[in-house]
Order: C-alpha cells, then structure tokens, then sequence
C-alpha cells in the first residue's frame, strides 16, 4: 500500500492536473482521488490517503513530477 500526505488543496491540485492529460486513465483516477477527498472537509489541512493500485500509483507520480511534489511512499 502506498501513501500520500499532502495539503488538502494540492490534492485539488493534482485532480485538477490529471484531469487535463491526454491519458484516460489519468483522468478517471482524477474520479477516484476526488471521491476520496470529498470525505475530507477543506478545512482539514494534511490528507492522508493511501492507494493500494499500481496504475493509480502511476499517476500520481506523474501529478507529483509534474507539480514539484514528493512522490508517493510505500
């Protein structure tokens, strides 16, 4: 299982940014970040979320390079 721990608007962020690819599979784990983020409120600060898929893992990678941030970590 992999984790990621990152401001509640950088998730928004990375949804956004996966949402505007070329690739369609970015683009429905945009869906599925996003769900997972609707259960925290945005007042919440640092989210955690934990991601057990190796494809959704490929994307976040790629939000995460391309935004500057730190990559997900086992």
């Amino acid at each position: 299982m992999w984790s990621l721990e990152l401001p509640w608007e950088t998730w928004r962020a990375m949804i956004a940014f996966l949402r505007e690819t070329e690739l369609p599979y970015a683009r429905q784990h945009a869906v599925i970040i996003e769900r997972s983020l609707d259960q925290h409120p945005p007042d919440q600060g640092l989210v955690r979320m934990s991601f057990s898929d190796d494809i959704t893992l490929r994307s976040l990678t790629l939000a995460c390079w391309r935004l500057g941030l730190p990559t997900p970590a086992p």
